[in-house]
């Protein structure tokens, strides 16, 4: 029997929070992920296309460094905007050496992703924290993860897309 699923309720209180475990195929992410109902000024097309780049990135970095945390996401929602956060234990990457923008013999590894995100989410915010949790300039050795934070406007007109 096919049950229909229903969209995860993003509401004011408490935060919805997802954790992605980066050993499970991705595409129980996207499934998560696709069944998320924001209703703001950016369509939820956008929105879910950023997510899932984002988290494609964070789930490849737990796995190259054979990390088993889960990759949190955490949505809050009050009656002007909706705060959306993505914490990883990936060791983060150098804001001052972007990837490539397509993949070459040399670096089959390409940043689109990333620059699609911001493209799609212009107010999202990159910082990187330390092993005790406080955050610190990129720093490699030192740097254990990212942190992203998003903020996006609800319509203020009452009409959702």
């Amino acid at each position: 029997m096919n049950e229909k699923r229903v969209p995860k309720a993003i509401t004011e209180n408490p935060p919805l929070t997802l954790y992605f475990n980066p050993y499970l195929p991705f595409s129980s992410t996207v499934e998560q992920v696709n069944a998320l109902k924001f209703h703001a000024q950016i369509s939820d097309e956008s929105i879910r296309v950023a997510l899932l780049e984002l988290l494609a990135n964070s789930i490849r970095a737990h796995r190259e460094k054979q990390i088993s945390s889960k990759v949190k996401l955490e949505i809050r929602r009050n009656k002007r905007c909706i705060a959306i956060s993505l914490t990883d234990r990936g060791g983060g990457f150098s804001p001052k050496k972007p990837p490539p923008l397509a993949p070459s013999a040399r670096n089959p590894r390409f940043g689109m992703g990333l620059n699609l995100a911001k493209k799609l989410l212009p107010t999202m915010n990159i910082r990187f924290y330390n092993a005790q949790n406080s955050f610190i300039p990129y720093t490699p050795g030192k740097t254990e993860g990212t942190h992203i934070d998003i903020v996006l406007e609800l319509p203020l007109n009452g009409n959702i897309m």
